[in-house]
């Protein structure tokens, strides 16, 4: 997946990428289920679902594996 400014999300130095989308939009969780991304949680939602997944390089940590720390900061979840 590339960044809006075209180069690979791990280039951009981050150890994570989220996006925030309306719960309703099944086409566009589908899209991100697609790409490896998987729910965050957080305290109240709202309409939203929040997804994310580690920007690891090649021998670092995987999409779907454990990543301690990656939580949004209010989820309570660590």
């Amino acid at each position: 997946m590339d960044s809006p400014a075209g180069g690979p999300l791990p280039g951009a130095g981050g150890p994570a990428m989220h996006v925030g989308m309306v719960t309703a939009n099944v086409r566009a969780r589908g899209f991100y289920d697609r790409l490896g991304l998987q729910v965050i949680p957080v305290l109240d939602p709202g309409p939203f679902t929040h997804l994310g997944r580690p920007t690891a390089g090649p021998g670092e940590s995987r999409p779907g594996e454990n990543r301690p720390g990656w939580a949004c900061a209010d989820s309570g979840a660590r």
